[in-house]
């Protein structure tokens, strides 16, 4: 979750944190650990999802020589977290901070955040950024410098490494490994569509499935989470009777930072907000349409070859990464072209390709480059292997 600099609460785990890493440091340093077999890292990010889950689930968990445990700064997650998921840490449990100061590795998706204290006090530990998407936004002008005391940043591709740092950053920043992401290693090579749906209760004599996934505001008080003027009850009424007429299940999945979506009596709709549904890969494996605006969810869908359908508002950023013209999909501008666009995309898929083919190709080479084989996360484990021992990257 971002940081709620409003809430009282969200500061005192804040300092609490910042207290254990101080002391954490300092016992590590004092006591230095007992050799052992297994090497030791330490994952870290909003949530536990995206390129750590993906990366932890395929390879992570039965890795041999590593022993990996996530870590948490928001405590309702931790305590919420299902058991048997993964070794978790809690960022205000002291001896949970002890064993992350001993840690080998340190991969995070969001940047350092609190853990740039970390760096400074144990600046033996190696630090890996593994980042969470391929989007139209800028990635942060000073990303190079945040990164600064990090080992390597894991990226998409050769392009994706190199137009994610400044030009100004990029003799500070780490080494840039082209691994792809794991995240997108089950899109590449996708498991049974049934099963994913079976797995969230998804309807299967409906003919079909649409995930609608906007982006947040991204600060912007005036950007509505619903287009074309609509607001919530119209743009859901709107999607309840299409849906009903095609026989298809719409997904409304809301952004991590958007405010929660209260459901009315929708009967076509499943709300399964980010926050409740994690996986976003799983969602969008289940679903053979997606409709979007600015999200990067979208790169991560185009693996699939599906037809996307792009919401044609104003972005609530500057598109200085992937720009305007690589939004490849259908474009829609008011509620009758969502939803004409929304039948022929459900009834004619193979249109997609036939109007898009080629953007796609020329998207998913920048983006992902060679890395679309489904080996992104073993890329990942053979990387963290040589840094861990010191080898040159």
């Amino acid at each position: 979750m971002k940081f709620d600099r409003g809430s009282p609460r969200a500061w005192l785990i804040f300092i609490v944190t910042g207290f254990n890493i101080v002391v954490a440091s300092a016992i590590a340093m004092l006591s230095p650990r007992k050799s052992r077999d297994r090497r030791h890292a330490v994952m870290s990010g909003h949530m536990f999802n995206g390129n750590l889950r993906a990366f932890y689930d395929s390879v992570g968990r039965d890795a041999v020589k590593w022993e990996f445990r996530y870590a948490y700064i928001d405590l309702d997650a931790y305590r919420s977290r299902k058991v048997g998921d993964v070794a978790a840490l809690s960022s205000v449990r002291l001896d949970h901070m002890i064993w992350m100061a001993r840690a080998d590795v340190v991969m995070t998706d969001h940047g350092p955040g609190i853990w740039s204290l970390l760096q400074i006090l144990r600046p033996q530990i190696a630090f890996v950024e593994v980042w969470h998407g391929i989007g139209f936004k800028g990635l942060r002008p000073d990303l190079g410098r945040e990164i600064a005391r990090y080992r390597a940043l894991f990226a998409a591709s050769d392009w994706d490494g190199s137009d994610s740092l400044g030009k100004r950053e990029r003799d500070i920043a780490p080494e840039v490994i082209a691994t792809g992401y794991a995240a997108v290693d089950s899109l590449a090579r996708p498991q049974g569509i049934d099963a994913v749906s079976d797995g969230y209760g998804l309807e299967s004599e409906r003919s079909g499935q649409v995930l609608i996934a906007p982006t947040w505001s991204h600060g912007d008080r005036d950007r509505s989470l619903f287009p074309f003027g609509l607001d919530a009850a119209e743009f859901f009424t709107g999607l309840d009777k299409w849906a009903r007429k095609a026989n298809w299940t719409v997904i409304f999945r809301s952004h991590l930072n958007a405010p929660g979506v209260a459901p009315g009596t929708y009967p076509n709709i499943r709300f399964m907000p980010l926050k409740e549904y994690p996986l976003t890969y799983e969602l969008l494996a289940a679903s053979d349409v997606l409709v979007t605006d600015w999200s990067s969810i979208a790169t991560d869908y185009l693996v699939l070859g599906r037809p996307i359908v792009f919401l044609d508002v104003p972005p609530p950023f500057t598109p200085a990464h992937l720009s305007a013209d690589d939004r490849v999909g259908y474009r829609v501008s008011s509620w009758r072209d969502l939803e004409e666009t929304l039948t022929v995309a459900s009834q004619r898929p193979e249109e997609y390709a036939e109007s898009f083919g080629r953007e796609r190709v020329r998207v998913l080479s920048k983006a992902f480059d060679s890395t679309l084989d489904g080996r992104s996360s073993e890329r990942y484990l053979e990387a963290l292997d040589r840094i861990a021992s010191s080898e040159s990257i």
